[in-house]
């Protein structure tokens, strides 16, 4: 339960970093800002995967996808921490990794979808 009130409490923020990267795109400290909440947003939504996913009465017939789900999950809190970190020594690249982790996402489901 409280992973689950600390993600919403992460994600409720996601609006406020979203509208300051807005008024200042370049902006090192909005850049820092955006990707360490959807850093933290990442890893407790990662966490809670992880949690769920070791419940007893949960389906366990499908341990490669809960992997690859683990370590997109990894990956993209990697990413966005990343950028949260390179935000002040160079901008552009922070936030063009911010914006490579929905393609990512976007890029993983088209291979997976194709494969059927």
């Amino acid at each position: 339960m409280w992973m689950n009130l600390l993600l919403l409490f992460f994600m409720s923020l996601i609006p406020l970093a979203t509208s300051f990267l807005g008024e200042h795109p370049l902006l090192p400290r909005a850049i820092s800002f955006y990707a360490l909440i959807l850093a933290l947003s990442s890893v407790v939504f990662g966490l809670l995967r992880f949690h769920l996913g070791r419940l007893p009465e949960n389906d366990r017939k499908q341990p490669p996808f809960r992997r690859a789900t683990l370590v997109r999950s990894v990956a993209s809190a990697l990413l966005y921490a990343g950028a949260a970190i390179l935000a002040p020594f160079m901008p552009a690249t922070a936030l063009a990794l911010t914006i490579f982790v929905p393609v990512m996402f976007d890029a993983a489901d088209d291979d997976r979808s194709g494969a059927r």
